[in-house]
């Protein structure tokens, strides 16, 4: 992707730097307007096509306030990951990409939800689902072998849950668009089991919405990954792993406690522009020793 290359080069001086803290700041402030202006944001906030159309097109950037949890409890955790996994494909790919990547994702989400109003007259209000979960697909190409505590308790890599993401995200689209020609039974099981919507234009906006929304991801990484070799920052944070691996892997009671500091569920290299110093000094310690 030679054009990429040179579009970078061109308008990386205007990308935004730590892209996902700022995001984290408006899913935070989208919370507390959940939790105690019950209703605010859906009248005057959400992406509403009816209502954008009705002049008040600051919906098409207010939207991204939805935050994606609006449980007290589990909040603080959700908004820490997504931080950290925006801040890990930041570093990889360097803050031009991940803002292409990221503020494709809106655009895409303004678009699916267009569509549906267009063809089928409804006002479907968009969340910003499919753009944390384009991020999330993302991550988990770049780090499939990263473990995290699924409910807290069972350990489990991130791309077998990417692959479940996948799987029924695979059900929603081609289901979706197959409801006229599914059994009623089939039907109704997977409405039951939360994969397709109680009715035939329900399921084809449902379907619309995921297919496009996540054009991102699909667009970014398999043309993207097909083409030249990686940039600097790529290259750099490579290094930085295969160092942070190697350390990680030398035995001794330093770095088994740092892994138990990481959670010991979650692997080294997701914390690595917190650890790299403490780990690269170690190493060098140890080799002046010898």
């Amino acid at each position: 992707m030679n054009w990429f290359a040179k579009f970078e080069k061109k308008f990386s001086k205007y990308a935004i730097k730590n892209l996902m803290f700022y995001i984290i700041v408006l899913y935070a402030i989208g919370f507390v307007m959940n939790t105690f202006f019950n209703g605010l944001y859906d009248a005057y906030f959400s992406l509403d096509f009816a209502m954008i159309f009705k002049g008040q097109v600051w919906r098409l950037v207010t939207f991204i306030l939805q935050p994606p949890s609006n449980s007290i409890i589990f909040v603080v955790f959700v908004l820490y990951f997504y931080y950290l996994i925006g801040s890990v494909l930041e570093r990889i790919w360097g803050s031009f990409r991940f803002n292409v990547y990221f503020f494709t994702g809106v655009i895409l989400n303004i678009l699916a939800s267009l569509i549906i109003y267009l063809i089928w007259g409804l006002s479907f209000k968009l969340s910003t689902n499919y753009i944390n979960l384009a991020l999330f697909m993302a991550f988990a190409m770049e780090q499939p072998d990263m473990e995290v505590l699924l409910f807290f308790i069972i350990p489990i890599k991130i791309k077998w849950m990417a692959i479940l993401d996948a799987v029924i995200f695979g059900i929603t689209i081609v289901f979706g668009y197959l409801v006229p020609f599914l059994p009623r039974n089939v039907w109704y099981s997977l409405y039951a089991a939360g994969f397709l919507a109680p009715s035939a234009i329900m399921c084809y906006a449902n379907a619309t919405a995921a297919l496009v929304s996540m054009l991102n991801f699909i667009i970014f990484f398999f043309l993207y990954k097909k083409g030249p070799a990686k940039s600097s920052t790529q290259r750099n944070f490579d290094k930085a792993m295969r160092t942070a691996k190697k350390a990680q892997q030398k035995k001794g009671r330093y770095y088994t406690a740092l892994y138990k500091q990481a959670g010991n569920s979650i692997a080294v290299p997701i914390f690595e522009s917190i650890f790299r110093k403490i780990i690269l000094n170690e190493v060098r310690e140890k080799e002046e020793q010898k």
